[in-house]
């Protein structure tokens, strides 16, 4: 130790008793400064502490082991916003750094910038792309025909695609032209919707139907003819016979009524029963026969 001297000199060096300096790793410990024996062999070994690292910016290089000082060397720093700390600093061990992830490619952004020991995180832009962020996929642009975007597309998440209900409908996916109700006596009864089709109805006036298919309404202009009953959106109008022009019958036609024979008479009238019955005759008392235009009704005689 400094000032003890030696109890024994052997060609000028200090005995094997002599105590050696004490290095020490990583703290504290001394270093030779002054030989055992010096020039003449007059001199005890000297031993100074080591330097101390600054260890908030310094590792230690090169170790205090009792002959050499403690070398330091100063802690690589990483660089702000472009790298990341991968590998912390020890007493004995230098700081590792990485580059930090730039994000780059197809729609990715940075979300969170690195920082300390953290690398980037990445995001995709939420208006053309979407995905998880370590890769993207193009969002859906609702572009196809009749599609409108009905929830905008995000980072995490892909547009959420609708029919416009006004011109077509579907589940978003696809989208199917609404009906026009354009054919002959079609009208709209109920609109379009985004996810439904146009009700149609037939107008009532000129055809009836299911909406599906119309079908012209009759219009009861046989002879003798007339309306009964309108038409209607789904019923065709219901035609009868006007007896009082001698016609009977109904929907599918008039008939001109049976005239009595000579020595007959009416029983019933022409289109009795709603136009629907002849009219029914008989021979007059002391006639025979059916009574109608044919053989005359014969004289009972």
């Amino acid at each position: 130790q400094p000032g003890e001297e030696c109890s024994e000199r052997v060609g000028g060096a200090c005995s094997p008793g002599t105590v050696d300096c004490e290095g020490s790793v990583p703290l504290y410990g001394e270093y030779e400064t002054g030989v055992c024996g010096g020039v003449d062999g007059t001199q005890d070994r000297e031993c100074t502490a080591c330097d101390e690292c600054d260890w908030a910016n310094e590792y230690e290089s090169g170790p205090c082991d009792g002959v050499n000082n403690r070398q330091c060397t100063d802690l690589t720093v990483c660089g702000v916003g472009v790298e990341y700390e991968t590998v912390a600093p020890t007493w004995t061990s230098d700081r590792e750094c990485a580059t930090c992830d730039s994000c780059a490619g197809d729609g990715r952004v940075v979300d969170v910038l690195c920082s300390g020991s953290t690398d980037s995180t990445c995001k995709c832009d939420g208006i053309a792309w979407y995905g998880e962020g370590a890769s993207c996929d193009l969002c859906d642009t609702c572009s196809d025909a009749g599609q409108v975007v009905a929830v905008a597309c995000s980072s995490a998440a892909d547009a959420s695609c609708a029919c416009n209900g006004v011109t077509h409908y579907g589940d978003g996916t696809t989208c199917t032209a609404c009906d026009g109700c354009d054919s002959p006596g079609q009208v709209i009864v109920a609109g379009c919707t985004a996810d439904s089709d146009t009700t149609c109805g037939c107008n009532g006036s000129t055809h009836f139907g299911d909406g599906t298919t119309c079908d012209e309404c009759d219009l009861c202009d046989g002879p003798g003819q007339f309306v009964a009953t309108a038409c209607a959106p789904e019923t065709d109008a219901v035609c009868e016979c006007d007896g009082s022009t001698n016609h009977y019958g109904g929907h599918d036609g008039c008939s001109q009524c049976t005239a009595c024979d000579a020595n007959a008479s009416e029983v019933t009238p022409c289109g009795a029963n709603n136009g629907v019955d002849d009219r029914t005759c008989e021979c007059d008392h002391g006639f025979y026969g059916d009574g109608y235009t044919g053989p005359p009704c014969g004289d009972l005689g």
